[in-house]
């Protein structure tokens, strides 16, 4: 049985500040891998290193800076993460779902988004304006 995330997040900072912290290596490496590899164009390739390992996504859709549409590998096929931005009147609404995960995946899975987001609520903040 597989089981979809869904994570929301306001972020006091304009859409494209939270964009290039998603679509550029230097601005993922900021607060959810410790190195990154960007195409971000549709079917480019996105991947996430970190000590323990590294996962190689797919651009399946990209409307910049409004959505960000990603192939997850797992060990049972494809999973997808749905990113979606949008304004508010302080600065950005996040929506994040991860789709498509099951067992230990998603609760791995999880862990890195809900720990990620909190690092990217600081780096945002704090990076320079694009």
């Amino acid at each position: 049985m597989t089981r979809d995330m869904h994570y929301v997040m306001d972020l006091a900072v304009p859409r494209d500040r939270v964009w290039q912290a998603w679509t550029t290596a230097e601005g993922l490496a900021t607060w959810l891998c410790r190195e990154a590899t960007v195409e971000p164009a549709v079917g480019g390739r996105i991947v996430l290193s970190w000590d323990t390992g590294a996962v190689t996504c797919r651009v399946l859709s990209i409307d910049r800076p409004r959505l960000l549409l990603l192939g997850w590998p797992t060990d049972a096929g494809l999973a997808e993460v749905c990113l979606q931005l949008r304004p508010t009147l302080d600065g950005t609404r996040l929506e994040l779902t991860h789709s498509g995960l099951s067992g230990s995946a998603g609760q791995q899975a999880d862990r890195i988004w809900q720990q990620g987001l909190e690092r990217l609520r600081a780096a945002v903040r704090s990076a320079s304006p694009p």
